[in-house]
């Protein structure tokens, strides 16, 4: 609050209303694992953040179980196929191939087995989201589950964002991938851009 005037006399009282900055935090790739990192995260850092599951892994039920009684939010990570030759070693992958009901069937499957998830998105799928046939069926069963859809934009010309939205199903994209180097340098100038954004 600033007091304005003049001749020691008060003639305006200006209030300034500062928004806080808001800032969604994702951490990918749960469920390999589940040591002193996975616990730090889920029980001693002190900051509300969704971790993301990759269904099948072996850690993906129990991180899944912990993770709100910590106070963090759970999303599905489902694997998509890349555009780049991969090596499939997920029980649970959307392939650009898939009929409609093996899509449908697959994600549902998926989701099951990671307790109390609330929404969904892509890890890799280059590919994937850059067509809308397979995207359609993922996201219809997104929809029907009530998830929110989280783009991980691994495309630069993904579609799957848009069509989530156009699809009316609450969604949002990756603005910022703070670690995809492994440069603590780079990592702060990531931070830095996802501040100023």
């Amino acid at each position: 609050m600033v007091s304005l005037g003049f001749d020691e006399r008060i003639t305006h009282t200006l209030e300034f209303i500062l928004q806080k900055l808001k800032i969604a935090l994702l951490i990918d790739d749960f469920g390999y694992s589940h040591g002193k990192t996975v616990d730090f995260l889920l029980k001693e850092l002190d900051l509300p953040f969704t971790i993301s599951i990759i269904p099948g892994t072996p850690y993906a039920k129990s991180i899944a179980e912990e993770a709100p009684r910590n106070g963090k939010q759970v999303i599905l990570h489902l694997p998509m196929e890349p555009q780049k030759n991969f090596i499939n070693r997920y029980r649970w992958i959307v392939l650009n191939r898939m009929s409609s009901e093996q899509i449908s069937s697959m994600v549902k499957d998926a989701i099951k087995d990671v307790p109390y998830v609330v929404g969904l998105s892509n890890h890799m799928g280059s590919l994937v989201t850059t067509q809308e046939k397979p995207m359609r069926d993922v996201l219809q069963v997104v929809k029907a589950e009530g998830l929110y859809f989280v783009d991980s934009r691994t495309a630069s010309d993904s579609i799957a964002f848009p069509l989530a939205q156009k699809m009316g199903i609450k969604s949002t994209q990756r603005q910022v991938f703070l670690d995809n180097q492994k440069d603590s340098s780079y990592i702060e100038s990531q931070f830095q851009t996802l501040i100023s954004s």
